[in-house]
């Protein structure tokens, strides 16, 4: 979501994160070998018919063994998509169960169900657009060996066109052959559009559509995840919210989010349901773990979808803080259990002290950390960081300019210094352009402020993805 570095924050983000790497050890999850919880997954999938054989492809390549059922919600897909996931999850051996809805419904409802139906410990929820390192799975189901940890997940990248070209070529073109062969002549239709055409019409169409979100979501991934969200992980044992395309929940964990709003607020759990539900977790003092030696990659959005989505995401994190205010102004460590002893009448001064010292020698799941920080500041930024440039570029653009070169300064150097070697080719150049996407959609900010207060003053909460 980006930080600004501005006057009267100052970059809160960026200084909290600075304090984190050069303070506190980096967070590493390692679990016994023998640790091996049942997982099942559920893909929720709407028009994907060209997509999902991707998806299902790397999900059979996953080195875990112990994946349970897989289940597809087609949520009233206007192509073939249950088709297509049929015919691929039979030829690659998966054994799926394909729900198939008449209508749309959303994704919240799709993963609301299969968590509530009941099954194994471990539910993975997996995007319809997105391919898995053969790993993913056997490493983010180690963090769930603590049992504060609610979620985890994975690095998330950008699926460029010649990574999508490498997997056709070496996963998917060998399937194709094969059912070319043996599938029906009505399925066949199926498999003629799944080939990543590599001609200069399809290389124009790309560079002007799908090049720049890649090259913007790739330097925007890189500084959240090993800046941000690592310096999250530090300084307070979790981060605010998982990475949705390709994560796994605690089952109980999350069928509890869900109950503990579903009177309220039924399917409307904001613009973006992992938002909301990380933000839930933390809230009961629960860890989303980000593991950093796996990774995903997912399909960006065309160039026009852009703005869209990114309203979706950064709505989603004011509605999250709104709902979830007590900890939006968490700015000391809270004892979970002690704050409800208030309301508890008739206790002796031996009672109260008895529970005291057994919730602070307890485990750390009754202790709500600050979370504020990494929630108020950003969001008193959204307001502050564009009337100030804006005040600056009428009055003092020297100075305008200056503050948005010593933004981009601090927004490299901290995102650089902490990816690995082997991540860095083509860095710069991707943070250079997010940079100057950020400055270009700094309206958008606005507008979703406006956005949240007009919906407040009405009363609508219908906020849904």
């Amino acid at each position: 979501m980006g930080f600004p570095v501005a006057i009267p924050a100052i970059g809160s983000q960026a200084l909290l994160g600075a304090y984190a790497k050069l303070k506190r050890d980096p967070v590493k999850y390692e679990c016994p070998a023998n640790y091996m919880p049942e997982v099942d997954v559920v893909i929720p999938a709407f028009g994907a018919a060209k997509r999902i054989p991707y998806a299902l492809t790397s999900l059979a390549d996953q080195t875990y063994s112990n994946i349970g059922k897989i289940t597809i919600v087609d949520d009233g897909s206007p192509d073939r998509t249950s088709d297509a996931a049929k015919l691929f999850g039979e030829e690659l051996g998966l054994d799926l169960e394909i729900i198939r809805r008449e209508r749309s419904q959303g994704k919240t409802p799709s993963i609301k169900q299969i968590a509530r139906r009941g099954g194994s410990e471990k539910l993975f929820v997996f995007d319809e657009d997105t391919i898995l390192a053969p790993n993913y799975i056997e490493r983010v189901r180690a963090p769930h060996y603590n049992e504060k940890v609610a979620s985890s997940f994975g690095i998330v990248r950008p699926l460029t066109r010649k990574q999508k070209f490498t997997f056709y070529r070496s996963q998917i073109e060998p399937l194709v052959m094969r059912l070319q062969s043996s599938c029906p002549q009505d399925k066949k239709s199926l498999l003629d559009e799944l080939d990543v055409k590599m001609g200069f019409k399809e290389s124009l169409r790309y560079y002007s559509t799908r090049w720049l979100v890649e090259k913007y979501r790739h330097g925007l991934y890189t500084s959240d995840q090993y800046f941000m969200r690592d310096s999250q992980l530090r300084l307070f044992g979790t981060t605010l919210f998982p990475v949705g395309c390709g994560v796994m929940y605690d089952r109980e964990k999350l069928k509890t989010i869900f109950d503990d709003f579903e009177r309220a607020l039924g399917d409307n759990l904001t613009t973006s349901e992992d938002i909301f539900v990380g933000f839930g977790f933390c809230n009961k003092g629960l860890v989303n773990a980000q593991v950093k030696d796996t990774f995903m990659v997912t399909t960006e959005p065309h160039i026009k979808r852009l703005p869209h989505q990114s309203i979706l995401w950064g709505s989603s994190f004011i509605q999250s803080a709104y709902y979830f205010g007590s900890l939006t102004k968490s700015f000391r460590k809270k004892d979970l259990r002690l704050a409800a002893l208030p309301q508890s009448k008739g206790r002796s001064k031996g009672e109260y002290k008895a529970i005291s010292s057994f919730s602070h020698s307890s485990s750390e799941n009754n202790h709500r950390q600050p979370l504020g920080w990494c929630i108020a500041p950003p969001m008193l930024e959204k307001i502050t960081y564009p009337l100030i440039l804006i005040y600056l570029a009428l009055l003092l653009p020297e100075f305008a300019i200056a503050m948005v070169l010593a933004e981009f300064g601090v927004y490299s150097i901290t995102t650089y210094a902490s990816v690995p070697d082997d991540e860095k080719e083509g860095l710069i150049s991707s943070l250079f352009l997010s940079e100057i996407i950020r400055l270009l959609s700094l309206s958008l900010d606005i507008y979703m402020l406006g956005k949240f207060a007009y919906d407040i003053a009405r009363g609508d909460r219908n906020w849904r993805k």
